[in-house]
């Protein structure tokens, strides 16, 4: 009995399951959907049309070279699972300034092109041989280096290029009577902080280990710019190794190594300084363990005739309206939104809010049968089956009816429609608990202060409003009894919507998500958005609900007109088949 009344549970529970995803729906909500986001989808590529060559064009704000560059050769790591995230520290990490950057590839670039000149040039930061693999290393205890190798980078030649005052800073570090006394030299011991220890027993190496680190350093120093402007420059390059990892440091050293083997690489070399100092990341790190590029499509990559470019852009808003009206909306609605990404993946700088919410109700748009009604589709296949009902005995029979007066049911509507609302829950549930993560929203006034007086997107430019805001915002206790209700209406929406829309909640829960949106629109300015997400906020309307309201109730039997005609009148025919399609009330049948 416990086996099968288990499985008699699980059973329906899995009945249950595939009812709330998969089952024949009503295709309504769906197509109302597709006429709002079909008009605001329209209007946004409108709004394109007076600036389209600065948005999309060759030489536009984010110009296609740029453009070209980022789809092709934008280094993208695959993602690690590592918990110590080993594989950030394993590539050279340069610098975010691109100034900085510059200076540093620009000093990469004027290393030897042999292996042997940039070994001899860079034996001071090759610790673990490198660059000569068949030597150990050059200095097997860094540790005790470590502080004299600061020291004298640092100050003796960063601050101090002077060759004279160098040689004399050299002569100092290995005379070890000098080195104890700090004064001996007040040009270079200066340098050092006010509080500074004395060196006296900071370095102990040996004269062996002293006099080859000195020769090393100066002949990593040789490879620094020595104008009398290069100072920083100078600084950039040293902290900027001083900061490096040894493994990535090692991996630079590496690189180098491998793309200086006379003129025979040559062109390879530069190709890695151009995307080390573009991209600020090691290209073959990204080969190792990555992809150059993003898999994104835009027709504008490749047409940038102006004229071209006004024909397509033309052909787009054609092919919206079409949508829009519900007309071949089996492919307008691929082609609307291979179009609306197409301006998104050309000129990134443009995505907003509004874009991601439109992408999202195109792709759902695109899999539910979201033209079976509502459409001018619908109307013509209405005139189709009317006229061939007419035909053939003179009025409209029986199943020519039920077609006619029952909009048409659909697995991939239904299936459409769950998932646009699930994901909308998601939106709001992260939204909503994002919120509670900072200090903004948990102080009422701050949260409403910045959402009232954002100079970007409210109407703070208008005289009438800043006035307003002036008065509402001289009243504290007014003004925080206003900020409090404000914020709190805000996060009871966002983080209860996604269990209150699932029980007999639904109509207030999504009314309240109306009156939200309503005041983002009207209070931040952000129109377009808001009326996406109160498109998506109506995928929780049912179908019949929504003929109810735009064409009543259905009529009893008693209030149709039955429409008779004779078969073998074309023109008869094909009035009464249009005057029957057009007929949303149902009373002529």
């Amino acid at each position: 009995m416990k086996t099968t009344t288990l499985r008699g549970v699980m059973g329906q529970a899995w009945q249950r399951w595939c009812q709330f995803w998969v089952k024949p729906g009503d295709t309504t909500t769906m197509a109302m959907l597709r006429i709002i986001t079909g008009a605001l989808c329209f209007y946004v590529h409108l709004i394109y049309s007076f600036d389209l060559f600065s948005f999309f064009g060759k030489d536009a704000w984010y110009d296609l070279q740029t453009a070209n560059r980022v789809r092709l050769e934008e280094p993208n790591r695959y993602p690690s699972f590592d918990w110590d995230h080993q594989h950030l520290y394993d590539s050279t990490v340069m610098p975010e300034s691109t100034a900085m950057r510059k200076i540093i590839v620009n000093w990469l670039r004027g290393m030897p092109s042999d292996v042997e000149g940039i070994k001899n040039k860079l034996r001071l930061i090759d610790t673990e041989g490198i660059l000569n693999r068949d030597l150990p290393p050059v200095y097997p205890n860094t540790n005790v280096m470590y502080r004299f190798e600061w020291f004298a980078v640092e100050h003796a030649l960063i601050l101090s290029p002077d060759a004279k005052l160098r040689a004399d800073a050299i002569e100092a570090i290995r005379d070890k009577t000098k080195r104890d006394r700090r004064e001996a030299i007040p040009e270079v011991f200066d340098l050092l902080q006010p509080n500074a220890a004395p060196l006296k027993g900071i370095i102990t190496p040996n004269q062996e280990s002293m006099d080859r680190f000195l020769t090393s350093l100066e002949a990593f120093h040789s490879t620094l710019p020595l104008g009398p402007d290069d100072e920083k420059a100078r600084r950039y390059i040293v902290t900027f190794l001083q900061e490096q990892p040894t493994v990535a440091k090692n991996n630079l050293l590496i690189l180098l190594r491998e793309t200086r083997d006379g003129q025979a690489l040559s062109s390879e070399r530069e190709a890695e300084m151009n995307y080390l100092e573009y991209w600020g990341v090691d290209r073959r790190s990204i080969k190792n363990g990555g992809r150059f590029g993003n898999p994104i499509f835009s027709f504008w990559f490749h047409v940038t005739d102006p004229a071209q470019m006004v024909a397509l852009h033309v052909g787009v808003l054609v092919v919206m309206l079409m949508f829009t009206l519900g007309l071949f909306t089996r492919v307008t609605s691929v082609l609307t939104w291979l179009a609306a990404v197409s301006y998104i993946h050309r000129n990134p700088q443009i995505l907003f809010g509004q874009d991601t919410m439109m992408n999202i109700l195109l792709i759902y748009l695109m899999i539910a049968r979201c033209g079976a009604t509502l459409s001018l589709d619908r109307l013509i296949d209405r005139y189709r089956v009317a006229k061939a009902s007419l035909k053939r005995s003179g009025q409209i029979d029986a199943p020519t009816a039920a077609f006619l007066n029952h909009a048409p049911l659909s697995v991939s509507s239904h299936f459409a429609n769950r998932m646009l609302q699930v994901h909308f829950c998601f939106i709001y549930m992260a939204s909503g608990l994002s919120k509670l993560k900072g200090g903004t929203w948990w102080s009422t006034t701050e949260a409403m202060w910045m959402t009232l007086i954002n100079p970007e997107f409210t109407m703070i430019h208008f005289e009438w409003y800043r006035e307003l805001a002036r008065w509402a915002f001289s009243s504290r206790p007014f003004f925080g009894l206003f900020a409090a209700i404000g914020v709190g209406y805000t996060l009871f929406v966002e983080i209860s919507l996604p269990y209150l829309v699932w029980t007999r909640l639904r109509p207030w829960i999504v009314i309240l998500g109306f009156g939200l949106h309503l005041g983002i629109g009207v209070f931040m300015g952000l129109l377009v958005f808001s009326l996406f997400m109160m498109t998506m906020l109506a995928s929780y309307i049912p179908g019949w609900a929504i003929r109810e309201f735009l064409f009543g109730k259905p009529l009893s039997e008693a209030d149709k007109v039955k429409k008779t005609v004779d078969p073998k009148n074309e023109l008869a025919v094909k009035k009464t088949a249009w005057a029957v399609a057009m007929d949303r009330t149902g009373k002529l049948s």
